[in-house]
């Protein structure tokens, strides 16, 4: 069944704002009982450079109070969600992004729902929004190519679990970007910064179970006018040995864990401390008691290694005395870089 309304349509010219009427053959839909349906009585639409890229595009819709309202925008599947901001009017905005198809010979389509029933109205876009987009100087039609200058990755600390890692990439503006970590995340999305800078941002937090190594592998992807670009890191992933400037340094063996039983006379150890730090390892070894005889601390080695880019290192030392069941390794790591220093203890069991 069919209701017929009268509609209302404003829209700003390249200009200044415009009234526009709105063409007769404008169409309404009511989903359900119509006597209990919302009603659409205005839509109103503002833009301050038409549809070019950029362009905030600024929606208003008159009709039944205490609803949910949205707009599609026309030719495309853009939707545009509306706020309440007074007893009947909702507002929303949509900035033009470059890879948006807006066609304004298509509807836009404004909703209310109320309840279990929605009602859908049509409107054409004004004379001025088509002849807009006709003009063959109009920027949508002569897109600017993706292209990505720079992308960088930081992280907020040492490379471990709870860690954030900010990226940031500079390229072509009002496009679509997003970074893929090998193995660890897809589609981490970056946003552009207001005004089309060309200025992307995301971030991505370290999970227990990431291969923090793939990160330096990270590749952004860019789209934009139908193409699409991708560049690796343009310098390799940095960490601070802080986070947010003021967390102390620290230092963890992340392999064996602590009170392992090892085999055989060598030691091998993995850890994880701030990058590039210095770590010194030191064993001393405890015989197992045998009758009334005291166990005493022997010496068992030392080493000192560097940690790599992203604080993980590897300690491979053999033991002096031929390893006997029963022997226990205390081991302590101390780590030391720019006057910080961070110490673990472990305790590890000879089994043969």
């Amino acid at each position: 069944m069919k209701t017929q309304f009268r509609h209302h349509l404003l829209a700003l010219s390249l200009l200044a704002p415009a009234m526009l009427a709105l063409p007769a053959s404008a169409q309404t839909t009511v989903t359900r009982n119509v006597a209990r349906a919302p009603v659409v009585n205005a839509l109103q639409l503002n833009a301050d450079t038409g549809l070019a890229a950029g362009s905030q595009l600024q929606f208003t819709v008159e009709g039944t109070p205490r609803g949910k309202a949205s707009v599609v925008v026309g030719g495309s599947n853009i939707v545009v969600p509306l706020r309440e901001t007074s007893a009947g009017v909702y507002r929303g905005t949509h900035t033009v992004r470059r890879a948006d198809r807006i066609d304004a010979n298509g509807l836009m389509q404004a909703r209310i729902t109320a309840g279990q029933y929605t009602t859908t109205t049509k409107y054409t876009y004004p004379a001025s929004f088509i002849a807009w987009q006709n003009n063959a100087s109009n920027p949508v039609q002569q897109a600017e190519a993706p292209r990505i200058n720079r992308f960088e990755a930081n992280a907020r600390g040492p490379l471990q679990a709870g860690t954030e890692v900010r990226f940031v990439l500079r390229g072509a503006p009002g496009g679509e970007a997003s970074v893929n970590i090998p193995g660890v995340a897809r589609n981490v999305a970056l946003e552009e910064s207001e005004r089309r800078s060309g200025v992307y941002r995301g971030s991505y937090t370290i999970r227990s179970q990431d291969n923090v190594a793939s990160l330096n592998s990270a590749a952004a992807t860019l789209r934009a006018a139908n193409q699409v670009v991708t560049a690796n890191l343009t310098e390799p992933l940095a960490a601070s040995t802080q986070s947010m400037g003021a967390a102390p340094m620290t230092i963890a063996v992340t392999s064996p864990g602590n009170n392992a039983s090892i085999d055989g006379g060598q030691l091998v150890l993995q850890g994880r401390t701030a990058p590039n730090a210095t770590v010194n390892v030191k064993v001393d070894t405890i015989a197992p008691v045998v009758g009334n005889r005291l166990s005493v601390a022997q010496p068992g080695g030392t080493q000192t290694v560097q940690a790599d880019a992203n604080g993980n290192f590897t300690v491979n030392l053999a033991q002096r005395a031929l390893p006997i069941p029963g022997t226990r390794h205390e081991v302590t790591l101390t780590a030391n870089q720019n006057g910080q220093t961070a110490e673990s203890k472990i305790t590890l069991h000879q089994r043969s």
